[in-house]
């Protein structure tokens, strides 16, 4: 976003500011059409190897139109929801057999909250947004320490448990607006200082996570991050704490961690009626 603002306005970031230069990117004329047409031009592209374009791809379920778009320099939210309107519609025109999210964070933009992600600080009005006709499916991402919701910011608060009941407000506010919600990012750092000392606290949150989304009716969850190895042997380095590697690694540091989002995905993909070897 603050490369479109840079390309046609030559304006200084300040995305970790005020946003008054980064939201231009929702609101200039110049710059939503030319999204438009980038857009336009992935969805029409063809795959040289298929021979589809992308749009009439049964393998794509889904087109998301950012990552964790916010608005901040307009906390009522009205500003990134006529941006999601506009390029929800826009892309449910070009690729109707294709489900369409915005990719947002869940932040509620409730005025008045203390809460940061039920606050209107980053303008993201999540039930609106999810309620838009063109929009098929809710998103919503947890990362509590990152977001301050743990005992080294605010004594007493347990992230796992406070991760629950994001995920359970969640799903029943979405059910409510007719919509299905995946929990499309989460994760845990290991970290005494911010409410998780090991693996085995790691394990018992996501175990605790993706119990939740389970049973009360999530429509699934992707977490963040798988890795592997690289060209030269060694790990894919943790840059954000979040990294987990694949069990079948004798090396792996963590491999219970892989092993329970494994059996998460096998009990999702049963419960949908599918299956994963």
């Amino acid at each position: 976003m603050r490369q479109y603002v840079t390309w046609f306005l030559g304006l200084e970031d300040d995305s970790y500011g005020d946003g008054v230069h980064h939201d231009r990117f929702y609101t200039e004329r110049a710059i939503r059409d030319c999204y438009k047409a980038y857009a336009a031009h992935v969805l029409r592209r063809r795959n040289r190897y298929t021979g589809l374009r992308y749009r009439d791809d049964p393998t794509v379920m889904a087109w998301e139109l950012a990552n964790e778009p916010r608005c901040r320099s307009d906390r009522s939210g009205a500003t990134l929801l006529a941006w999601a309107a506009e390029m929800s519609a826009h892309v449910k025109r070009l690729a109707p057999r294709q489900l369409v999210a915005v990719g947002d964070e869940g932040f509620y933009g409730e005025a008045g909250r203390d809460d940061y992600p039920y606050s209107d600080y980053e303008g993201t009005p999540w039930r609106k947004l999810v309620a838009l006709p063109h929009v098929d499916y809710a998103t919503c991402h947890l990362y509590p320490q990152g977001w301050g919701e743990h005992p080294g910011g605010k004594p007493g608060t347990d992230p796992v448990a406070w991760g629950t009941r994001w995920i359970t407000d969640h799903v029943a506010d979405a059910r409510a607006l007719g919509k299905p919600v995946v929990l499309e990012e989460f994760g845990l750092a290991i970290d005494a200082g911010r409410g998780v000392p090991d693996v085995a606290a790691r394990d018992a949150g996501y175990a605790a996570w993706t119990r939740a989304v389970e049973e009360h009716g999530g429509a699934g969850s992707q977490f963040w991050i798988l890795t592997s190895r690289v060209d030269d042997g060694s790990f894919y380095p943790d840059y954000d704490g979040y990294r987990v590697t694949w069990n079948n690694d004798p090396a792996d540091p963590g491999p219970s961690t892989a092993r329970l989002l494994a059996d998460h995905a096998r009990r999702t993909a049963a419960a949908s009626g599918g299956a994963l070897g």
